[in-house]
């Protein structure tokens, strides 16, 4: 087989997974406190992997054996956008955004979670609970919420028939430690570090994706999987003349 079709093929896997990524910003172009997240890319020699000549999982569904001397590309998580979302005013009474780095702080079936996601209600027995029941924490634990109107203050703290009831717990954590979940949160096995992040009441933070970027790359990215596509094609097809003519040489 032809030497390039491995690098040819390394390239398209890897503007794959670019596709996949930026598809799944713009799915998320509504979803509150969503951060994009950019993959990133190693090349590296074949007689660098663990065993000769074995492509790792990273790139391939299942390691093959390629030659030991072909540059490949080795697809790493990536790293999460640190830039906050645009702020929006929507009036929700329980609609928190904060104005800086930090995470509201969850307690959820699996355990603590973290999101930038404010969009909050009060659960069948009075606490402040995300839309799933995961009662929000605040620093001395569940908020619960007596009835009537609600403020919350710019330091965290919720106030209901003018007394305060709590105050919410905002956290910031090792970026390297995040570990993305579904319903856009996060898991973090290390502390998290108490922080006086602002909180604005009546506002959510948008996602840090814009369609129009996200549009122009899901264009360029499809063009340049689709010429290394071509350019597997044309060294299959170099294969192809070159088998022939060694089985009439023959």
């Amino acid at each position: 087989m032809s030497d390039g079709i491995y690098v040819a093929l390394s390239g398209a896997l890897g503007r794959q997974r670019q596709l996949e990524t930026v598809a799944n910003d713009l799915a998320n172009l509504e979803t509150p406190g969503y951060r994009s997240l950019r993959p990133s890319f190693r090349e590296y020699l074949g007689t660098a992997l663990g065993s000769p000549g074995q492509a790792p999982d990273a790139v391939w569904d299942a390691p093959r054996e390629v030659p030991a001397d072909r540059v490949l590309l080795s697809i790493e998580p990536g790293t999460e956008s640190k830039r906050p979302g645009p702020l929006r005013e929507t009036r929700g009474e329980l609609d928190l955004a904060l104005e800086d780095a930090g995470y509201f702080v969850l307690q959820t079936a699996q355990g603590v979670r973290y999101t930038r996601d404010g969009r909050f209600q009060r659960d069948a027995e009075g606490f402040l609970a995300a839309g799933d029941g995961s009662r929000v924490l605040g620093e001395k634990g569940p908020l619960h919420l007596p009835a009537g109107t609600v403020q919350v203050l710019a330091d965290g703290t919720l106030r209901a028939r003018g007394q305060d009831v709590g105050r919410l717990l905002r956290v910031e954590l090792p970026p390297q430690a995040l570990q993305r979940e579904g319903a856009n949160r996060y898991r973090c096995d290390l502390p998290g570090r108490p922080v006086e992040t602002p909180v604005r009441q009546g506002w959510l933070e948008g996602a840090d994706v814009s369609a129009l970027s996200g549009m122009v790359q899901m264009i360029a990215l499809q063009r340049s999987f689709s010429a290394l596509q071509q350019v597997i094609q044309s060294y299959r097809e170099i294969d192809q003349r070159a088998n022939e003519a060694a089985r009439k040489e023959v």
